[in-house]
């Protein structure tokens, strides 16, 4: 609080003017201030109903506790250092915008005013929007873990529920993945290697290996150990940050090397001069891996897939060949019992021969 003294056209006159703070909300602060007051008595008392003002507000302010925004923004630093349940940097990323996009309606508001109406006003403009079940039930679902530890780290007082429950997503269809066969396979390397595609290692390698689109761009000649015949998957390439860092679940894993993808990485050293083993294409630099194959499998019509079908692919071909499904959640390098348990389904193996006992005809 401050209170001055001017001359002015030779009379005094006084300024007054009040700053107070929240102490919940340090950004938060009231000031108030009154000019022109013509004595100090009065300047003083002006100053007094200022303060009571500004102290009235920042206190109401601070009984709300902190805003959806606040709480968010705290849970997504919290999580960028959490060892314990950790998210991935970029899917961490993610979640934050989608956050500020789609709950953009209430991201200044009080946390604990956020009502179950403004979780079915949001689903309501996603679906106008046309965003997938999957996506809505995601998001909703992101929402409610922000939420609840909001109110386990006592950002939000006065709530034990988060404003999600009760509200339902209409039951989302899953989607059956999108692979070759085993013939598809051979003509798609066939035809590629025919009309000698650039992309021909690339695909080649990544039905031999079973690797991600990132973990194959980031493979070096230190990576591959052809004495003892093994891959060591340990790196990734992060287009968006146009970085290297860890696989996705930050776990190194080797993968073995048969004969046909020793044969293709000795043809690649060869003629290779760079320490990178797959060739640095243009189109895959910018991202259009996925684009570049679909329009291959079309143009040779097999099924279209994405480039990421091709861990697949690989995947399904082991499964169906019985290799233990351990060994290949192993080389995948996948820590989820339940995407293994998709690709389990997918190929097949649990259901094989088990009606061959139905003798009814």
């Amino acid at each position: 609080m401050s209170i001055k003294k001017y001359q002015d056209n030779g009379k005094t006159y006084y300024d007054v003017s009040v700053n107070v703070r929240s102490k919940v909300h340090n950004h938060i602060r009231k000031q108030k201030r009154r000019k022109h007051i013509e004595s100090k008595a009065k300047a003083e008392r002006i100053e007094r109903q200022l303060y009571d003002e500004a102290y009235t507000e920042i206190s109401q302010i601070d009984g709300e506790g902190f805003t959806w925004e606040q709480v968010v923004m705290k849970w997504y630093e919290y999580k960028k250092h959490d060892q314990i349940d950790p998210i991935g940097e970029n899917t961490l990323t993610d979640y934050l915008s989608a956050l500020k996009k789609w709950t953009s309606s209430f991201w200044t508001k009080p946390a604990k005013k956020v009502t179950r109406g403004d979780i079915k006003e949001v689903i309501r403009i996603m679906e106008i929007e046309k965003k997938s079940k999957s996506f809505i039930s995601k998001l909703k679902g992101t929402i409610n873990r922000v939420y609840i530890w909001g109110i386990e780290e006592n950002l939000i007082k006065e709530v034990y529920q988060s404003p999600t429950f009760g509200v339902t997503v209409s039951r989302k269809s899953e989607r059956v993945p999108t692979i070759l066969n085993k013939e598809e396979i051979l003509k798609l390397i066939k035809c590629a290697k025919e009309q000698n595609s650039p992309w021909f290692p690339i695909w080649a390698v990544a039905l031999l290996t079973g690797c991600r689109n990132g973990e194959l761009y980031a493979l070096t000649w230190d990576d591959i150990d052809f004495e003892n015949k093994k891959i060591r998957v340990s790196k990734s390439y992060n287009k968006r940050r146009n970085e290297i860092k860890s696989t996705k679940s930050g776990n190194w894993r080797n993968v073995p090397i048969n004969q046909e993808l020793e044969l293709i990485l000795r043809n690649l050293k060869d003629s290779s001069t760079s320490n990178h083993v797959l060739p640095r294409l243009r189109e895959w630099r910018h991202g259009y891996q996925a684009k570049a194959l679909r329009l291959f499998c079309k143009t040779i019509g097999i099924t279209s897939i994405r480039f990421h079908d091709l861990r697949a692919c690989f995947a399904t071909q082991l499964l169906q060949n019985k290799v233990a499904p351990a060994t290949v959640m192993k080389i995948c390098g996948w820590k989820d019992l339940d995407t293994m348990a998709r690709y389990i389904r997918v190929a097949g193996i649990d259901e094989e021969g088990a009606t061959n006992c139905l003798n009814i005809l």
